[in-house]
């Protein structure tokens, strides 16, 4: 018979979870939290590293190249890995690597002989000439100085796009950290190109430099921790048995599909299966589901399962957390937010009386034992908000603890009579 599916979380219109198994996150220091002190340790000493280099910056040589050694043959090597060994080396340079092999090893190569062009083609006649800039060198051998002019306009006509690029990102990870919503992004990233600003206004060569420094060694590894960190604050607890927060309007229009509801909960389900098992379970094309199954996993919501599909000729995914879970709150601060967070609730809403309908024809194919166990109640009850939310992590912990208890039972080879239970939960206030 039609089997009904696991328990789902509806939290009162705050909370509609179309994914299973939520538990709720505690703990006094989360990953989160140890996130942002790390990010905040590495911005004050930055800071400092810079105001303490800024006291000779009046000197043009101070600022533009340090005051020729200061730095130190040692702190001058930190402080160029410092600045080569970037979020794009690590990401997209690697990433480079895993998928295109030795092309991407040439990629990294070249990162290299780029800087040693740009030392020989560039830094020594600089240095040669006492001048600081390509700006000025230029200048210096047309004899107008309208060329600096010119090509300070270049510059940042060229810069203007990547730089807003990779502050972007810098933002983003900046508000996931903090755990701000969407609307956030945009102060985050001037954040972010202000912070940068600073370190050069202020320390000049030199103070970038210490900073540079710093992030080599420890501070390097300190940093991949944060930024390790800041994705599994952005995730939620994806591929672990944590529940992932959505908060972005992107995600949640992902998911608002009826179809990815569905393949969602099946999945779940089945812990692991191929875009074939699924589609045969919700009675769809393969080719239809495999597309919907991507536009998941390029949100997050699942990932290719490891270890399965060894013969490469079909991919084989699981969910990428235990559950999902919508605040009302990330969603209400612009209109087309609250209306897609209504719709979603409504859709999953609609997917739960589909449910129980199909348990219901099918009631009597069913055992007697399990006709006498299934249940349905309603309770009416004078509470205020906080007995509400006091109320529902009650019934949330007992029913985490049967859910965890019948996995592990159901994993240790009692599987006699045992099947998929679904569990809707709702408690919300209403006027007659």
């Amino acid at each position: 018979p039609d089997t009904p599916h696991p328990r789902e979380r509806l939290r009162a219109g705050r909370d509609p979870c179309p994914g299973p198994g939520i538990t709720p996150v505690s703990g006094a220091i989360d990953a989160r939290s140890l996130a942002v002190v790390v990010f905040l340790g590495f911005v004050a000493v930055s800071l400092l590293l810079c105001g303490l280099a800024a006291a000779d910056q009046d000197d043009p040589e101070h600022f533009y190249a340090g005051g020729g050694s200061a730095l130190g043959p040692a702190g001058a090597g930190l402080a160029i890995a410092g600045d080569y060994i970037s979020a794009a080396t690590l990401l997209s340079t690697t990433g480079a690597v895993a998928l295109a092999g030795f092309d991407g090893i040439l990629f990294a190569a070249a990162t290299v002989a780029s800087l040693v062009l740009v030392m020989r083609i560039l830094a020594e006649p600089l240095r040669r000439k006492g001048v600081f800039t390509l700006g000025d060198f230029l200048a210096d051998r047309l004899g107008d100085p309208s060329v600096r002019r010119a090509l300070g306009i270049t510059t940042l006509v060229v810069l203007t796009p990547l730089l807003l690029v990779q502050l972007a990102t810098a933002g983003r990870v900046m508000a996931a950290m903090f755990g701000l919503p969407e609307g956030a992004l945009t102060g985050c990233t001037v954040a972010s190109g202000a912070l940068m600003v600073c370190y050069c206004a202020v320390g000049g060569m030199r103070g970038t430099g210490y900073s540079a420094g710093t992030v080599v060694g420890p501070g390097r590894t300190v940093q991949l921790l944060l930024r390790k960190i800041s994705f599994l604050s952005i995730v939620e607890g994806m591929a672990s048995n944590e529940s992932r927060r959505v908060s972005d309007l992107g995600t949640l229009k992902a998911f608002g599909h009826p179809l990815r509801m569905k393949l969602y909960r099946a999945l779940y389900i089945a812990r692991q299966a191929t875009a074939s098992q699924l589609a045969e379970q919700v009675d769809e094309q393969v080719s239809l589901v495999s597309y919907h199954l991507r536009k998941l996993a390029d949100h997050g919501l699942i990932e290719e399962a490891e270890g399965q599909g060894k013969d490469g000729r079909e991919r084989w995914w699981q969910p990428a957390s235990k559950g999902l879970r919508f605040h009302d709150e990330d969603f209400s601060d612009a209109p087309e937010k609250a209306a897609t967070h209504t719709a979603v609730s409504r859709l999953s809403f609609d997917q739960h009386i589909e449910l129980y309908r199909r348990f219901l024809d099918a009631y009597r194919s069913w055992t007697p034992p399990w006709r006498k166990s299934s249940f349905t109640s309603e309770y009416l009850a004078r509470l205020n908000p906080e007995e509400l939310a006091s109320l529902e992590r009650e019934l949330h912990e007992v029913i985490n603890r049967y859910e965890e208890q019948g996995r592990a039972r159901d994993e240790a080879g009692d599987t006699e009579n045992r099947e998929n239970v679904a569990l809707h939960v709702y408690g919300f206030p209403f006027r007659t």
